[in-house]
């Protein structure tokens, strides 16, 4: 924050609507003081610096997310959401490759937001070791009826809540031998036989082609937990339109000089 105020990216007297004034000096101060001084640079070459590292920091994380997993980053459509959000998300974007960034109305309480459209949701999970090569089918059933229980008594505790609905969904953590990372699959929500073990281990091998483009299909698997996802579906708000959305295409409330790498000081 105290970065983007010394950019001249955040109106000091208009934070939180003008609710709080920001002390500019004292940001600028604190990033001439700790950083520009030491290494030699501008005020405003430390700030940017500071923001840069901020947004390669969220852009590794996203490439933890999608690039390590499988996911092109540049096949979708970035969602920017918090309050900072709009200050570095087109670096963010530009960095990662993705064509086109979202920006919601709500993005800056958007963890908010998208709390009182979520569905109320728990995990029950049973641990026990299994190799599919020689399954214990009436262990791991045990297994699963056992976080079945928990899962039905957990939905059944939100009946005051008047759900519009429920639903159980069942999963195994599993790897292939000695791997160092597990995937869950999804499995009915008992096993049947040695056909269910077969389509165990295909849903494993399409999961694993698909989060790290290989495959072994003369692999057996390791299986650690037994899993139960409950859900109980909420009703949610109703959405409305903005009743000032003119103002978005009204004529630029006022001019402020910002200070960016590619450009220097310029007055937007």
């Amino acid at each position: 924050t105290d970065a983007a105020v010394t950019l001249g990216y955040i109106d000091p007297a208009f934070f939180l609507g003008g609710r709080l004034a920001l002390d500019a000096q004292s940001a600028r101060s604190a990033i001439e003081r700790a950083i520009a001084e030491p290494l030699g640079m501008s005020v405003e070459e430390a700030a940017s610096a500071a923001m840069v590292i901020a947004g390669e920091n969220v852009v590794g994380a996203i490439r933890e997310l999608t690039i390590a997993r499988g996911i092109d980053p540049r096949e979708v459509t970035i969602v920017a959401g918090g309050g900072a959000s709009g200050l570095n998300i087109v670096p963010i974007m530009r960095e990662l490759g993705c064509r086109q960034v979202l920006l919601p109305s709500t993005a800056a309480a958007l963890s908010a937001c998208g709390a009182l459209y979520s569905d109320v949701i728990t995990e029950f999970a049973k641990s026990r070791y299994v190799e599919t090569r020689l399954l214990d089918v009436a262990a791991v059933n045990d297994a699963l009826a056992e976080v079945e229980a928990s899962a039905d008594e957990f939905l059944a505790s939100l009946a005051d809540v008047g759900p519009r609905g429920t639903r159980k969904e069942f999963f195994v953590e599993a790897r292939y031998r000695a791997q160092v990372w597990e995937l869950d699959v999804p499995i009915a929500p008992r096993l049947d036989g040695d056909a269910a073990v077969s389509a165990l281990e295909e849903a494993f091998h399409e999961t694993h082609e698909r989060v790290f483009a290989v495959r072994e299909p003369g692999q057996y698997l390791e299986c650690l937990l037994w899993k139960v996802r409950a859900s109980a579906e909420l009703d949610k708000p109703a959405l409305s339109a903005r009743a000032d959305a003119e103002e978005f295409r009204s004529e630029p409330h006022s001019y402020a000089q910002c200070y960016f790498r590619e450009t220097g000081s310029v007055t937007v």
